[in-house]
């Protein structure tokens, strides 16, 4: 793959944007194959996208990098930090930790009424290219 910028994300992006043009949201069919683009993935990573065909469904894969989140009910917006201290210096003593666990994947969608406000519609496991090295 050609670089066009000096991030390391930009390959990351580049795939998601390969799957994103298959689907127009996340699937049954979308999931294995978001699972085979995070095994050529070596290191640890943490992603935010949006699919463009449906900017309502927030794609977060995260792998043995630190995350946590927030929705606020008065904002009707979810708040995303790698350092949990910045939600509670915001919003105040009452923000939970609301840590995700590491090497998932995670969709949010605000307006689904599947599951509620602020937690994710969807969960599934990912793995990164450095656990095939350590199995072989």
């Amino acid at each position: 793959m050609d670089r066009n910028s000096e991030v390391d994300s930009e390959a990351i992006f580049s795939m998601l944007d390969k799957v994103y043009s298959e689907y127009d949201s996340v699937h049954d069919r979308f999931i294995p194959r978001l699972q085979a683009i995070t095994k050529k993935i070596t290191g640890t990573f943490t992603t935010l996208s949006v699919n463009l065909k449906n900017p309502y469904e927030l794609l977060v894969l995260k792998y043995n990098q630190p995350l946590s989140y927030h929705y606020s009910e008065s904002l009707k917006t979810l708040f995303f930090t790698s350092r949990y201290i910045f939600l509670r210096k915001a919003f105040g003593r009452a923000v939970i930790t609301e840590a995700l666990p590491a090497k998932s994947a995670y969709v949010f969608n605000l307006f689904s009424n599947s599951s509620p406000r602020g937690t994710p519609l969807l969960q599934f496991p990912i793995h990164s290219g450095d656990e095939a090295e350590t199995r072989s």
